[in-house]
């Protein structure tokens, strides 16, 4: 689907267009399906061929319908069609997260200014000053 076609008034335009053309489309079969006073070969001809047009269209338009439920339902599914947020939500994530990254950033200073107390020495995690595991002076 076009992603200029994404948005809520390009699926409301779509869907009602859809619509009228199956209405339109139902109430074309049903003028021609009327009983009419004209008995001869050629109009009731012409009449089974409106009403097999007007079928085709409104299977046509049936399946353009099914089509558009189908692309709605992927939008959806895979979170390009967003239907359950709120914004005042969004907000609210967007606080909390701030939150956090303060919280965060607070015990990295902390952590920084504590280091020397028992923290990583000269970037070893491990083994002696030298960086040897067992302890031996390297040779």
């Amino acid at each position: 689907m076009d992603p200029s076609k994404r948005n809520a008034e390009a699926l409301t335009r779509r869907l009602d267009t859809t619509c009228d053309e199956l209405m339109r489309n139902h109430a074309h079969i049903i003028s021609h399906a009327a009983i009419k006073e004209q008995t001869d070969y050629a109009s009731t001809a012409q009449n089974e061929l409106a009403i097999t047009q007007g079928s085709m269209d409104l299977i046509k338009n049936a399946q353009d319908l099914s089509t558009l439920i189908r692309n709605l339902q992927e939008l959806w599914l895979f979170g390009a069609l967003d239907t359950l947020t709120d914004p005042a939500d969004e907000a609210k994530d967007k606080d909390k997260a701030l939150e956090i990254a303060r919280l965060i950033e607070a015990l990295a200073r902390k952590g920084l200014s504590g280091q020397g107390e028992g923290g990583v020495q000269n970037g070893n995690t491990h083994g002696n000053r030298n960086g040897n595991q067992d302890g031996n002076a390297a040779a």
